[in-house]
């Protein structure tokens, strides 16, 4: 299978080297198993359904669902705008208000993904080209984009508030993925944990938390200056947590389990206080999540997975 952009199926002749692809919908296709005169390919055609809904925290039982088509990651511009991308179509704006949507100026042969504000007028961001995915910085409308790393596969670019450093993940070994940290104006790149995690920097760019996915799961909390741990805070044995992220003020981290088809959000405090259950969605996949500017919701990707037996025949 391809993982660009999502999980298609190709076929690579051998000894010839060609390569064919043989599925070519919007779909993920999990496994594959061949039949003896290698004319018939069994495999698990799967759908995320993924749309953008906002969760208010002042009353967690209103959650507010938008027919903006498909996203997999949003960023927030302000309070009422985000920038969305997903794994078939350009990034576009999305105003939530005006009900409005623009496409970025992307540059033609990119495929941009996983947006992040990076100073009044600027974003960091995942571009692929060419078989390479590096991060790349560009203004709010998609211009000017200036490649900050070089790949072959950097993903999940962060950068602090000061301007100073960016964080992302070098997931060229993706069983074993590196945290990276780089001055944004240019220099080498420093590697600060090798493990495979979730992170996502305080908006006041001083905190980096961080969530182990092998082992016991566990909230890591370090400084972006020392990259000294702060903090640390166990997480359910059973957390299926598919990120996490730093509340607007800065005090807590938000982060996800699930249980069955439901997911509950909850939010850990940074004083020590024991974790509080902020909503619970039935039937859902929380997949990514984010506060608004003014800390007043929370930006979600959502989900209702479906998957389904699928027989792919060679009619040729």
């Amino acid at each position: 299978t391809d993982a660009r952009p999502n999980g298609k199926i190709v076929f690579l002749s051998y000894p010839g080297g060609k390569l064919r692809q043989i599925s070519n919908d919007l779909s993920d296709y999990w496994g594959l198993s061949l039949t003896s005169d290698a004319r018939t390919i069994a495999t698990r055609q799967y759908e995320r359904n993924l749309r953008f809904a906002e969760l208010s925290l002042a009353d967690p039982s209103h959650t507010a669902e938008y027919q903006i088509g498909r996203l997999s990651w949003f960023t927030w511009v302000d309070n009422d705008k985000i920038v969305i991308s997903d794994a078939g179509n350009d990034p576009r704006v999305v105003d939530l208000i005006k009900n409005e949507t623009t496409n970025l100026n992307a540059t033609k042969g990119h495929y941009y993904t996983k947006f992040a504000l990076c100073g009044p007028d600027a974003l960091v961001v995942s571009g692929y080209l060419g078989g390479t995915t590096s991060v790349y910085k560009m203004h709010l409308d998609g211009s000017e984009p200036t490649q900050l790393t070089r790949g072959p596969a950097d993903h999940y670019p962060q950068c602090t508030a000061d301007g100073k450093w960016l964080f992302y993940a070098d997931n060229r070994e993706p069983n074993m993925p590196l945290l990276m940290r780089q001055h944004l104006d240019g220099g080498a790149a420093q590697m600060i944990i090798k493990d495979r995690l979730w992170f996502n920097l305080s908006s006041d760019g001083k905190l980096l938390a961080h969530m182990n996915l092998e082992g016991p799961p566990r909230l890591h909390i370090l400084s972006t200056d020392s990259l000294q741990e702060i903090r640390s805070f166990p997480l359910p044995r059973d957390c299926d947590a598919y990120d996490i992220a730093f509340s607007a003020d800065d005090k807590s981290v938000f982060y996800t389990v699930r249980a069955g088809a439901d997911t509950t959000i909850w939010r850990q405090p940074l004083d020590a206080a024991p974790p509080v259950e902020v909503a619970t969605l039935t039937g859902k996949y929380v997949y990514w999540l984010r506060p608004s500017p003014d800390g007043k919701k929370l930006g979600l990707t959502i989900g209702t997975p479906t998957s389904e037996a699928v027989l792919l025949h060679d009619l040729r």
